[in-house]
């Protein structure tokens, strides 16, 4: 399987948007078909692998966003038949947390663990704090959701999300509720910094302002530092 293409964009921005924005996702059954047709459109051109992989991993977003989560499953099983970590790490994981969550929804709580003890074992092929705690918080809501106990093997990643991406020290002890509060936290500045993407960037001022007072006041090592890069990106700029 060819890394390169793997990564590539596989969908065209027009069936995109009319996948997103056109068709309503209960109307799934419509967006399937069309991606079907564009499948048998592309399927003697590209890599067998990678299409197994990319019109899988497609599929089962749209069942998934339309809360078809059985049929979700089985599109996602079929990328990790051929995904391993190495080729793709990002589309491995987010893949695998998509596994956990459809299977927990379904009450599926047996796959559902196996799909989270499979992930967590392979979470030494990502380098991404980010990835680590998006599989942490699916496997504490299947806990959650099953009145499963934390398995402490998993602790040294909870001690390495906060290490890397530099969180403050939670103030708590079970683990659930640790993995709890990193999201949180991690929700409040993730979603603070995306409101600033979104700005005017012709309000330059405004922009320089709150990212000064992000840096400032973020409690996040990692996000404080992106801030105050893209400050002094800015302000040298002229």
């Amino acid at each position: 399987m060819n890394p390169q293409h793997l990564q590539k964009d596989f969908l065209p921005k027009e069936l995109v948007l009319r996948l997103v924005r056109d068709i309503p996702r209960e109307n799934y059954a419509e967006k399937i078909s069309l991606l079907n047709k564009y499948i048998n459109e592309v399927k003697d051109t590209t890599d067998p692998d990678v299409l197994t992989v990319r019109a899988n991993n497609e599929m089962g977003f749209i069942y998934w966003d339309a809360g078809q989560y059985e049929p979700a499953v089985r599109h996602y099983e079929k990328v990790l038949e051929v995904l391993a970590p190495p080729d793709y790490p990002f589309l491995y994981f987010h893949v695998s947390c998509m596994l956990i969550r459809c299977c927990r929804l379904i009450k599926q709580f047996e796959l559902s663990m196996k799909w989270a003890e499979n992930t967590l074992d392979k979470l030494d092929h990502t380098d991404s704090g980010f990835e680590k705690l998006n599989v942490l918080g699916e496997y504490a809501d299947l806990l959650t959701g099953s009145g499963t106990p934390f398995n402490t093997k998993h602790l040294p990643v909870i001690d390495s999300i906060i290490r890397d991406l530099e969180f403050p020290e939670t103030p708590a002890d079970d683990p659930v509720q640790r993995i709890n509060l990193l999201r949180a936290l991690n929700k409040k500045w993730n979603r603070k910094l995306g409101s600033m993407h979104l700005a005017d960037p012709e309000k330059k001022e405004e922009l320089i302002a709150a990212l000064k007072d992000y840096a400032a006041s973020c409690e996040i090592g990692w996000y404080k530092k992106y801030a105050e890069k893209r400050l002094h990106e800015m302000v040298n700029a002229g």
